[in-house]
């Protein structure tokens, strides 16, 4: 079974149980099944519905940095289902689901992004959480710009989230055909999204963005960052 056919299946399987899902980071050629509760009120059902096919909980430390998102497995496929409450990354918000869905497109009969919310998720992917492009972001984001594509909805849903500063360094990286950040300028975006945060009055999401930011990136991601970037330069 490939992963299209198990990315259907899963689909299928929620459809039954009237959830709507989205797959995300279909492009990527790894044993995880990306999808995001569309309407994240039905997690209690999505994980029922999970549990009744023979799914069970398979999280592990990871589960600590990313509260929003479940792991499943299954005994009868090959693929572990990360179930996401959010398009977020590190339990951190940077596009809004309900947005992304009502803009989907169909291919071979899977809805997934656009285009233009495909490069937000590689944008926010690299930038917050794997600190650097991946060969295959970088590939699949010069794929998706070949066709015209809507930078004023890009930039005001970035702009929105207050992650303007990080799409832009994200666009200059990928533009001058690089693939790593600089660690100073990441920290900074990062700083800029907060303080963003701070002033527009969102409190709530301020402890995650501490935690996240100073304790996440610094002992988790910034480290897996440099092996992972010298393990793809090598390859």
């Amino acid at each position: 079974m490939n992963k299209m056919e198990a990315l259907k299946k899963i689909i299928y399987l929620f459809a039954r149980n009237s959830i709507n899902i989205l797959p995300i980071k279909i492009y990527e050629n790894d044993e995880d099944l990306d999808i995001v509760l569309v309407n994240k009120s039905q997690l209690n059902q999505a994980r029922e519905a999970l549990k009744r096919s023979g799914f069970f909980l398979c999280n592990n430390l990871s589960k600590i940095r990313e509260t929003d998102k479940d792991f499943y497995c299954s005994k009868s496929l090959p693929y572990k289902i990360h179930l996401h409450r959010a398009l977020s990354w590190n339990t951190i918000e940077y596009l809004d689901i309900n947005k992304t869905w009502k803009r989907k497109i169909w291919i071979n009969d899977l809805p997934i992004p656009s285009p233009e919310d495909e490069i937000l998720i590689i944008a926010a992917h690299s930038i917050f959480e794997n600190k650097y492009i991946k060969k295959i972001e970088f590939e699949h984001y010069h794929k998706l710009i070949k066709n015209r594509v809507d930078w004023d909805y890009i930039e005001n849903v970035a702009r929105e989230f207050h992650w303007v500063k990080a799409l832009n360094l994200f666009r200059k990286t990928i533009n001058q055909k690089q693939r790593i950040f600089p660690i100073g300028n990441l920290f900074s975006v990062s700083m800029h999204k907060l303080i963003c945060d701070m002033l527009s009055g969102k409190i709530l999401r301020l402890p995650r963005l501490f935690f996240t930011y100073f304790l996440v990136d610094y002992f988790w991601c910034y480290r897996k960052a440099k092996s992972k970037a010298k393990y793809e330069r090598e390859s």
